[in-house]
């Protein structure tokens, strides 16, 4: 999210792209104006997902799209590695939903758009 893009995540970008791993970042990868349907390809192709879950992620409809495209994929092929980084949040309060994620995720839970 727009959180965590310029700061943590373009430094976690950089050092896997040294390293000679090939990542997609959707900031780098996907053409403004993209949407989610554009991105579900490269998501496809992965065999492992890092998604960095903040305190604004659950404000995106985008990114509960993406890491829910994620889940789908991981389940359809289990060896596929979902690894989440909590970033300036507590892994407890997205396992038992608390604090402000909790009203977050809760406002999304009757969106139609969502459920797609």
């Amino acid at each position: 999210g727009a959180d965590t893009r310029k700061g943590f995540i373009a430094h976690l970008y950089d050092a896997l792209v040294t390293r000679g791993i090939s990542t997609f970042i959707d900031n780098v990868n996907l053409g403004k104006g993209e949407r989610v349907n554009n991105l579900s390809g490269y998501i496809e192709r992965s065999r492992m997902f890092v998604s960095i879950i903040s305190e604004g992620y659950a404000d995106s409809k985008w990114c509960l799209r993406v890491i829910s495209k994620m889940v789908e994929c991981r389940r359809a092929e289990p060896r596929r590695l979902i690894i989440l980084v909590f970033f300036v949040v507590k892994p407890s309060h997205v396992g038992n939903l608390k604090g402000p994620l909790k009203r977050k995720f809760e406002s999304h839970e009757n969106n139609e758009e969502l459920k797609q």
